[in-house]
C-alpha cells in the first residue's frame, strides 16, 4: 500500500524499529502532555480561504537568513540518526540537498561533520550546538563548522538539564554507552582518541554568555527553544539573528505551551527585527501554512524525518518532504495564496511619504511581502497597517538604518529596496553630525547590505534641494534632467542628500554576491504637501496659536509643490521599471524630477490656499527686504560660529533658508513621464480637497483642546 501522508510513515516506522528506539524517538517528558498538545493545537486553528484569485502559478520558495530554499519546510536537529538507518545523517543530508531545503545537523550526530558535508556538498546546512562545559571544545567545534561551510549556528537553550523521559528510564536506554560521538573531541584527545562519548551540557549558560559565542564566530546565531515574550525580547536585545520557537518536541519541560500557541507571542515581541521559525507538531502541509500565517518564516521537522529515514533511508526522507511540500502547495492554492517570490523593503515606512508608498505597494501584483522599516511605529499606524495584511504579508521592522546588523537582516531575501528614510531639516535644528550620519552613512549601509544580500533594485528618495536653488536672484523654470543643477550649499540637509544621491547612482552596476547586478535610480521631488505633512502641520499649528494668521516669509518664491500621493506613485512606477528587463537599461543610474499639476505658486500662497476655508489669513505686516534678510542671515551664521565653542546658538534663519523660501525654482516631470510612464495619480483639485479636509481636522482638534482646558 502506498504511503500518502506523514502518518503513514509513522505507522510503518513503529513496526520496523525496536521498542526502545521507537520509545526514544516518540517519547515525551513525563506524561507527554506538551508532546501531544503540539499536534492538537494545530487542529484547533482554522483557515480563512479567499477565492477567485489567480493561483495558477503557486511559488513556495522563500529565504532564511538570506539563503533561498524551495519551501519553508526544513529539517530540525535531531541526534543519533543511525538508530533509524545505518548511514544516519548522511542519508538525511542527501535528502535535504535534493529537496533544496536546510538541514540543521545536531551536535549529537552519529556521523562526522566531514561525512555530512562530503555526502551533500551543495546542501544548505546549519549546525545545532549544545554548549559544553569545556569552552575550548565549543570554540573548536564552532571553528570546524565554519570552515566546513555551515551557514548558521543554532544554540539550543532549553536543555540546562535533560528532561524526565520516562520511556527511556524504563527501557534503561543509555546512549552514552551505545553511541560514540565523532565531533566532540577536545584538543588533548584528538591525537589519542578517535571518538568521544557524550559530553556534559553547560547548565550555567546565561544570556551574557552569548557575547562570548558572538566573539568566536561570524556565523549568524539562532536561539532554539524560546517560548515567551520576555525571552524573545532578550534575544533581540542580545543581537541574535533568529529564534526557533520550540519546546523540544515536548521532550523537556512537560506542561509548557504548544509551539504553535507560543509562536504569536514571540512574533509580536520581536517586532520583525529578527526572523522567527518554529518546530513541533507539523504533520501536514496545512500545518505549515498555519505556522506561516501566524508569523513563522519557516518550519522545521523532527520526528517525521526520522520516520521517513526508518522506512526507506534517504528516499523515505525525500518522500516525507515531498508529501509536505505538495500538501503545502495545495493548501496555498486552496486558500488563494500564490506566494510569488518577490518582496520589497521600504525604509522610513512610518513617515509621511513612507506610509503612502506602503498603501500603494500592497496593490502590486505577485508581491509576497513588504518589510516596513522605521525606528518606531505609532500604535495607530500599526493598527492601520494591520488592516493591509489581507492583501500582502506586511512585516514591521523597528530598527535604525545606522545599525548595520539590523539593515543586513532587513535586506536578506528582499527583491527591492525603496529608501525613503531621511532626516529632513531645512531650518538647521538638528545637529549636523546626526543629519550626515542618517542621510549619508545610513544610505551607504543600505547599499552595502543590498550587495551582500543580493538585492537587485534600489530606489532612493532624493530631493530637489540637491539641485538648488543656489541664489534668490537666479530664476530657474521647468528645470529638467539634461540641465546641470547642483546645490553649492554646505547646509547639512542638502549637502547630505547630494552626497547620498551620488552614492546611490554610483552604486548602479555593482556586482551582487550571487553574481547579479544592482540597479539604482533616484527621485527628486520638490516640497511635498498633503494630509499628515509635518511642515504644513507646523505652519498650521503656529497659526492656530496666533489667531489663525499664517506667517508670510516666502511671498517672492515661485515653486511647484507636489502632492504626497503622487510622489509615492512615482516610487511605485520606478520600482516597476527597474524590475522590468526591457526598461532597466534606460532607467538604471538615472535621477528623475517628480512633480505634478499643482499650480506654480509661492509657499505662502500654498499654505493660504489649503487653509483659507477654515478662516486662516496671511500676515499683512511688512517684511524685511530679501537682500537685507539675506545679509542678516550671514551675520547670524557668523555669530553661530563664534559662539560654537561655548554655546549652541540656534539662529532663526540663515542665508540658505532665505534663498530656499524666496527663489523661483520649478521643475518638469516630462522625463519621468516618458521613461517611467508617470502621470499624477491625483489631480490638483483632489489633492487640495484631501489636504483641506485634514487641515479642518486640525482646527477641530485645536478647538477640542481649548475647550478641555477651560473645564
Amino acid at each position: 500500500m502506498p504511503m500518502v501522508c506523514v502518518t503513514d510513515f509513522e505507522a510503518q516506522a513503529r513496526e520496523l524499529l525496536s521498542k526502545s528506539t521507537w520509545d526514544y524517538i516518540e517519547g515525551g517528558a513525563e506524561e507527554g502532555i506538551t508532546r501531544d498538545d503540539n499536534i492538537a493545537a494545530f487542529k484547533k486553528i482554522r483557515l480563512r480561504p479567499r477565492y477567485l484569485k489567480d493561483v495558477s502559478h503557486v511559488d513556495t520558495r522563500t529565504t532564511i537568513q538570506g539563503a533561498e530554499i524551495s519551501a519553508p519546510i526544513c529539517i530540525a536537529p535531531t541526534g543519533f540518526h543511525c538508530l533509524a538507518w545505518p548511514d544516519g545523517e548522511m542519508s538525511t543530508a542527501r535528502a535535504a540537498q535534493a529537496a533544496g531545503i536546510c538541514y540543521i545537523t545536531s551536535t549529537y550526530a552519529s556521523c562526522t561533520l566531514e561525512d555530512v558535508v562530503a555526502t551533500a556538498p551543495r546542501g544548505l546546512r546549519w549546525f545545532q550546538l549544545y554548549v559544553q562545559l569545556d569552552r575550548q571544545l565549543n570554540k573548536q567545534l564552532i571553528q570546524k563548522v565554519e570552515s566546513l561551510g555551515f551557514k548558521a549556528l543554532v544554540v539550543t537553550v532549553d536543555v540546562p538539564k535533560l528532561g524526565n523521559r520516562r520511556h527511556d528510564i524504563r527501557n534503561q536506554l543509555d546512549l552514552k554507552t551505545n553511541l560514540l560521538l565523532k565531533d566532540l573531541r577536545s584538543p588533548k584527545e584528538r591525537s589519542s582518541a578517535p571518538y568521544l562519548q557524550m559530553s556534559p551540557i553547560d547548565s550555567s549558560l546565561c544570556w551574557d554568555d552569548l557575547s562570548w559565542l558572538q566573539s568566536v564566530t561570524q556565523l549568524p546565531i539562532i536561539l532554539k527553544g524560546i517560548l515567551t515574550k520576555e525571552d524573545a525580547e532578550l534575544a533581540v536585545k542580545h543581537k541574535v539573528h533568529g529564534i526557533i520557537v520550540s519546546n523540544h518536541g515536548g521532550r523537556q519541560l512537560d506542561g509548557v505551551a504548544a509551539s504553535i500557541d507560543a509562536l504569536t507571542e514571540v512574533v509580536a515581541a520581536v517586532k520583525g527585527k529578527i526572523e522567527v521559525y518554529m518546530d513541533g507538531g507539523i504533520r501536514t502541509g496545512s500545518d505549515v501554512l498555519k505556522a506561516l500565517a501566524l508569523g513563522a518564516k519557516c518550519v522545521f521537522l523532527g520526528r517525521p524525518v526520522l520516520w521517513g529515514l526508518a522506512c526507506k533511508g534517504e528516499r523515505g526522507v525525500e518522500e516525507v518532504l515531498n508529501i509536505l511540500k505538495d500538501e503545502f502547495h495545495t493548501s496555498m492554492a486552496l486558500t488563494g495564496l500564490a506566494m510569488a517570490g518577490w518582496s520589497c523593503l521600504v525604509t522610513g515606512a512610518g513617515g509621511f511619504l513612507g506610509q503612502r508608498i506602503i498603501r500603494l505597494l500592497v496593490e502590486e501584483k505577485e508581491l509576497q511581502e513588504i518589510r516596513a522599516l522605521d525606528k518606531v511605529f505609532r500604535p495607530e499606524l500599526r493598527e492601520e497597517f494591520s488592516k493591509l495584511q489581507g492583501k500582502v504579508k506586511l512585516t514591521l521592522l523597528e530598527g535604525d538604518i545606522l545599525d548595520e546588523q539590523c539593515v543586513k537582516r532587513a535586506c536578506q531575501g528582499t527583491s527591492a529596496v525603496i529608501h525613503a528614510a531621511s532626516v529632513i531639516d531645512v531650518f538647521n535644528i538638528i545637529p549636523k553630525e546626526t543629519i550626515l550620519n542618517v542621510n549619508l552613512k545610513g544610505t551607504q549601509n543600505l547599499l552595502e547590505a543590498c550587495a551582500q544580500a543580493s538585492v537587485p533594485v534600489f530606489i532612493y528618495t532624493s530631493t530637489i534641494e540637491v539641485a538648488g536653488p543656489n541664489s534668490y536672484r537666479e530664476v530657474i523654470q521647468n528645470a529638467h534632467e539634461e540641465e546641470h543643477h547642483e546645490t553649492r550649499w554646505s547646509s547639512p540637509y542638502p549637502y547630505s542628500k547630494k552626497l547620498a544621491e551620488k552614492a546611490v547612482l554610483a552604486a548602479n552596476g555593482w556586482a551582487l554576491k550571487n553574481g547579479g547586478t544592482l540597479y539604482t535610480c533616484a527621485l527628486r521631488p520638490p516640497f511635498i504637501y498633503g494630509e499628515g505633512s509635518p511642515l504644513l502641520y507646523g505652519f498650521i499649528d503656529h497659526a492656530l496659536k496666533n489667531n489663525r494668521v499664517l506667517t508670510h516669509n516666502s511671498k517672492l518664491s515661485i515653486v511647484n509643490p507636489a502632492y504626497v500621493g503622487n510622489v509615492a506613485w512615482a516610487h511605485i512606477l520606478a520600482l516597476r521599471a527597474l524590475r522590468d528587463p526591457k526598461k532597466v537599461p534606460n532607467i538604471q543610474g538615472q535621477f528623475y524630477y517628480i512633480s505634478d499639476d499643482t499650480p506654480h505658486q509661492s509657499y505662502d500662497d500654498l499654505n493660504y490656499t489649503l487653509s483659507k476655508e477654515w478662516g486662516f489669513s496671511l500676515d499683512s505686516r511688512m517684511s524685511l527686504p530679501i537682500s537685507l534678510k539675506y545679509w542678516l542671515g550671514f551675520l547670524l551664521e557668523i555669530v553661530t560660529f563664534l559662539l560654537s565653542p561655548v554655546y549652541r546658538f540656534r539662529p532663526p534663519f540663515n542665508r540658505h533658508i532665505v534663498t530656499l523660501l524666496n527663489s523661483v525654482f520649478t521643475i518638469s516631470y516630462k522625463k519621468a513621464q516618458r521613461e517611467l510612464g508617470y502621470e499624477p495619480l491625483f489631480s490638483w483639485e483632489k489633492a487640495k480637497e484631501k489636504t483641506m479636509e485634514w487641515v479642518g481636522s486640525l482646527v477641530e482638534q485645536h478647538k477640542a483642546t481649548l475647550k478641555a482646558k477651560t473645564h
